[in-house]
């Protein structure tokens, strides 16, 4: 198909044209005509224009340059974040050292379970009910028998009840 827009030969590689490519086109002629900026770009590659609609959102940074109390408001936090990571590195140093220290001041201390104690012999249930109700009763684990030296002392807070023994 060939047709005349604006004094313009076009060479048309379809029967028809439509009212939006015909609208393209000229608006595409008249910026070029006017020495002006104008995108050509085919439907198919939309990244490209998802990156320039995205660059938009950088507008309101012009804002900054214009008004002399925001670049400074702007520049203080700037030079805040720096000291901002030193303090988040601190505390995760001291986060750390704290878990390791609970790590090793609570060594042991939940590896045993409270479990039931038969009435008549004094021996374990190891029945599936008897299991669940100890798991129920004493979630956290069990130390055994109290021990008054210092370095058991963290081991010997959790005691298990009276007719539950530590397993």
């Amino acid at each position: 198909m060939k047709f005349r827009l604006e004094g313009l030969t076009v060479y048309f590689p379809y029967e028809y044209i439509y009212p939006e490519q015909y609208r393209y086109m000229l608006e595409l002629k008249r910026a070029l005509d006017a020495r002006g900026h104008c995108l050509l770009a085919d439907s198919s590659n939309t990244n490209a224009i998802r990156a320039l609609r995205a660059m938009r959102a950088l507008r309101p940074l012009r804002t900054i340059t214009r008004f002399e109390s925001l670049r400074a408001v702007v520049e203080c936090f700037m030079e805040a974040i720096p000291l901002m990571l030193a303090v988040g590195g601190v505390l995760l140093i001291l986060l750390f050292l704290y878990a390791v220290a609970a790590v090793q001041m609570f060594r042991g201390v939940f590896h045993n379970t409270c479990a039931l104690l038969d009435p008549a012999t004094g021996s374990i249930l190891a029945t599936e009910t008897a299991l669940i109700v100890a798991d129920d009763q004493d979630m956290f684990g069990c130390a055994g028998e109290p021990d008054p030296r210092p370095a058991q002392f963290w081991r010997s807070l959790r005691t298990c009840p009276d007719n539950m023994t530590c397993a």
